[in-house]
């Protein structure tokens, strides 16, 4: 019998223990997919806003790898952006790279948008240092990729010419919690493209 009694006060010390870590953490939202759809389409009006002829090529707060794998047999193509070699502390960084609007007629995607906002917005704890970069940080970089599949006739020479540039937007937060925001614009012949 006491070990009965010992076994369910260790089993409600438990659960309650994780009701008040729930409570200290009220701040964690999980993003339902309604709620990511708005938030996948803000991100992408934000990146259509800017104006393209006055963003740099590149930037002064990290480095960044743009790359396009075709995948012959699955008629497919992948995106990815890796942001790396930060040069100043970035927390909670979302990275989302943007298409453009005519790979919409190639490729069978909602939108012309890879990013991790969902992701980010969501980690809770521990899970918030995966999207933390540190110059000599122990998070070497942070990539965001998608694979998208052809439409029957098209290929990936056609998803190649309809994106003659990208954008890649950049946001974190500073040491002091200030947002800030980064948007570069990567040309064609800086692109990786790797065929598989």
């Amino acid at each position: 019998m006491i070990k009965f009694k010992k076994t369910i006060i260790i089993i409600a010390s438990t659960i309650l223990l994780m009701i008040l870590l729930l409570f200290l953490n009220n701040n964690y939202k999980w993003i339902d997919s309604k709620n990511a759809t708005i938030l996948m389409q803000e991100e992408l009006d934000h990146i259509r806003s800017m104006d393209i002829s006055k963003l740099p090529e590149e930037s002064k707060n990290f480095s960044a790898v743009i790359t396009f794998y075709d995948h012959l047999i699955e008629r497919s193509i992948s995106a990815e952006v890796r942001i790396y070699h930060p040069k100043i502390p970035m927390n909670r960084v979302i990275v989302s790279i943007f298409l453009g609007d005519p790979i919409l007629n190639y490729i069978n995607t909602p939108n012309p948008l890879v990013s991790n906002i969902i992701p980010v917005k969501n980690a809770s704890g521990i899970e918030k240092e995966n999207y933390n970069l540190r110059p000599n940080g122990e998070v070497k970089g942070i990539t965001v990729s998608s694979n998208m599949h052809y439409f029957e006739t098209a290929t990936f020479n056609d998803v190649l010419e309809a994106t003659p540039y990208v954008i890649v937007k950049v946001s974190w937060l500073d040491e002091n919690s200030n947002e800030k925001v980064e948007y570069v614009k990567y040309t064609r012949d800086k692109y990786i493209i790797i065929r598989r």
